[in-house]
């Protein structure tokens, strides 16, 4: 697991068996391509949502 702080949000690399504890205010995404990545950094920088879970292998 990664955690990436992008200004005062937080972008949160996971696996997907990784189990998280994380409040009902988080995104998750699920990993599919380089999109998906580069879609979660732009919601993040955006102010879109505080805290973003991308999970992946």
């Amino acid at each position: 697991m990664y955690t990436i702080f992008i200004n005062d949000s937080v972008l949160i690399l996971s696996s997907l068996e990784s189990v998280l504890e994380f409040d009902e205010q988080s995104e998750i995404q699920i990993y599919s391509c380089d999109y998906s990545m580069n879609s979660a950094i732009n919601k993040v920088q955006n102010g879109l949502c505080k805290s973003l879970i991308l999970r992946g292998e």
